[in-house]
């Protein structure tokens, strides 16, 4: 089958394109046939040797595609061959076919193409787990998204507001501060030269949580700006993993930090999250009303242009890989 894989991870690590053997269903898995499969910044540190993946997935990346159940693993139960899915993965995606547990995957509902659901399993349930899960936010409270206009971001502010919650948006650039605009966030430039003041000037009375996608010295202004017993959830380090910071706000303003991976969860906590998530917003997704933005969609053998784009920082939304559809 096509697939791309990773050469030499590392500084020098590159993505080029292999024939590799056809994977076979264990038990509980299904083997899909891949139509597209979503770009994420887990992707680009796993070519950096930086992001350490299963063995069995550790040269092929892919967190998350959309596709066709091609066939059955053993006790798979209540899923039909043919069935249009989306499946969040522990790697494998940038390939023909990958196979997943049966428990990490869902139907799409009538309205939503394989297209919009291949940018989905990534951006719904790291939300889910950071947001809901850790940020415990509740009806009316404000939150700070970093990285607005990202694949993350743009799908938290309308899931934020899906569940009754302000979202406040910090972006960069007319084109993504209009984007976040429109979505539904009130707007803050990153580049503001005194970030937590004009944090504050947008919302005077604090934020509840703050989704973190920066870490490095942005982790101070996150507690800066978080309101007492106020919760900040990693969940990436894009200004570096070392900082210098109050930690007298963490005690003082009764302060929760918690750091995350969704690739680090479980399998049985993936299957949970998938029940929960789609539970609460499946019916907004079928509606209509919750997608992923979406960016631009690359052959899967111009993997190594997609993950430039992603690194040059000039998406907004959702990057794809074409496959098969």
């Amino acid at each position: 089958m096509r697939a791309i894989r990773i050469h030499t991870p590392g500084p020098q690590g590159h993505l080029a394109s292999a024939d590799l053997p056809m994977p076979a269903p264990g038990a509980g898995e299904v083997r899909l046939r891949v139509a597209f499969a979503g770009l994420n910044r887990a992707d680009l540190f796993q070519v950096a040797g930086q992001y350490p993946a299963p063995e069995e997935t550790a040269m092929v990346p892919g967190l998350e595609v959309s596709g066709t159940v091609e066939a059955l693993g053993a006790d798979v139960d209540g899923l039909a061959i043919g069935t249009e899915v989306c499946a969040l993965l522990t790697g494998g995606g940038y390939a023909e076919y990958c196979t997943v547990p049966a428990t990490q995957i869902r139907a799409l509902p009538p309205g939503l193409s394989l297209k919009d659901a291949a940018g989905l399993p990534e951006a719904l349930l790291t939300n889910w787990l950071a947001l809901v899960r850790h940020g415990q936010v509740q009806l009316g409270e404000r939150v700070l998204v970093t990285g607005g206009s990202s694949g993350i971001g743009s799908f938290a502010i309308p899931m934020l507001r899906e569940l009754g919650v302000q979202p406040i948006a910090l972006a960069h650039g007319e084109e993504k501060i209009a984007l976040c605009q429109q979505l539904g966030a009130q707007v803050v430039d990153y580049r503001s030269a005194n970030l937590a003041e004009t944090i504050k000037a947008h919302s005077p009375q604090g934020v509840a949580v703050v989704l973190d996608m920066l870490g490095g010295p942005f982790v101070d202004t996150a507690m800066q700006v978080l309101i007492p017993g106020g919760r900040l959830v990693s969940i990436a380090l894009l200004q570096g993993s070392r900082l210098e910071m109050n930690v007298g706000r963490l005690l003082m303003k009764n302060l929760q930090w918690t750091g995350l991976t969704l690739r680090s969860q479980s399998a049985e906590t993936k299957a949970e999250l998938w029940r929960e998530a789609w539970a609460r917003l499946g019916e907004a997704i079928a509606a209509g009303r919750l997608r992923p933005v979406l960016d631009t969609v690359f052959p899967l053998e111009e993997a190594e242009k997609a993950h430039k784009r992603m690194q040059d920082r000039l998406h907004s939304g959702k990057i794809l890989l074409q496959v098969g559809a």
